[in-house]
């Protein structure tokens, strides 16, 4: 390869394994994608500096590197025939359950753009793994991109080539198609889900191992299905606390109260009523009974909390899903 890492690392070449695992961590703070709002010349300065601790990290990667560069000469070159396709994990899904889409290439990719349709819904964002295979005697690297999906109609789902510039080329996947089926609605027994379903967020907290302390924030959206039957009865409910919260503000202003606890006392009432409804008609609440469904407690198994950010709450998990269940 026709590149200096001492040079991308700004350091020596006689720079010990210290001074390369210091230089690296502060430029991959300063030009991680996530401080600097996209930039895509700090983008191509993170990936730069991503290689160059790859080979310098390495101690048969670094001997290799510096023996070529005290001779004059540079790494082997490697010829290969790059490639980008696609798999899906099943060839047949049910309506709103989760499948797995990846993407593979080979080489250096850029500008990547997933398939996009009215029929397909993105979990989450992907899971990239890399790995380096061993091509004429030289090491390129392999990605993988791992989507995780669900379908909101029945059917044949096609879905839509992705595209990749790979050495500034254009690479195309082909279009693939899976079977989705009927699915049964969580919220009504008996009845067929429809194209309604209702989402319910999570996200995960994670603590990075580096020196620098850092906390990622793992969301995922997860399509519970609903039939058209239980999205009337959840979008009445759902006025009816609204109604109740805005009467018990106006009664509690009114009276001279507390504006809070007019709101509490309307949002309590709403609930009753609404819960009451449920009960008439025999469909579940949006946020109680969520906790009963597979997937739903699935994540949470796997360190998974409710909605979209990290909140901190004094009651137990389900008596706070009983109370936020009053405010939905």
């Amino acid at each position: 390869m026709d590149k200096d890492y001492y040079k991308i690392l700004g350091l020596p070449n006689t720079a010990t394994s210290d001074d390369i695992k210091k230089a690296y961590h502060r430029l991959a703070k300063q030009f991680h994608p996530d401080r600097n709002g996209g930039d895509m010349e700090a983008a191509e300065v993170f990936k730069e500096v991503n290689e160059a601790h790859h080979v310098l990290a390495d101690e048969h990667k670094k001997a290799r590197f510096d023996g070529h560069q005290h001779t004059g000469f540079h790494f082997q070159k490697v010829h290969f025939q790059p490639y980008f396709f696609v798999t899906i994990d099943t060839h047949s899904a049910r309506l709103n359950k989760e499948f797995e889409i990846t993407f593979r290439y080979i080489g250096e990719g850029r500008v990547f753009k997933k398939p996009e349709s009215s029929s397909l819904f993105y979990n989450s964002s992907p899971v990239i793994n890399h790995r380096m295979l061993l091509i004429d005697g030289g090491e390129v690297k392999e990605t993988s991109m791992t989507f995780t999906v669900s379908a909101i109609e029945t059917g044949i789902l096609t879905i839509p080539p992705a595209s990749i510039f790979i050495h500034h080329k254009l690479f195309q996947t082909e279009q693939v198609s899976i079977q989705i089926i009927a699915n049964d609605c969580f919220f009504k027994k008996g009845e067929a889900a429809g194209l309604r379903p209702y989402t319910f967020y999570l996200h995960r907290e994670e603590q990075s191992k580096t020196a620098y302390r850092r906390t990622y924030i793992y969301r995922h959206a997860l399509l519970i299905p609903r039939s058209n039957y239980a999205y009337f009865y959840h979008s009445i409910g759902s006025t009816l606390k609204y109604v109740f919260t805005a009467l018990g503000f106006f009664y509690a202003v009114a009276a001279g109260f507390s504006f809070i606890s007019g709101l509490l006392l309307g949002s309590l009432c709403g609930g009753i009523v609404c819960h009451s409804m449920y009960l008439l008609t025999g469909v579940r609440s949006k946020f109680y009974h969520l906790l009963q469904n597979y997937a739903v407690k699935n994540y949470m198994e796997d360190g998974y909390k409710a909605g979209r950010e990290v909140s901190y709450w004094i009651f137990d998990e389900k008596e706070f899903y009983f109370l936020l269940s009053l405010f939905r």
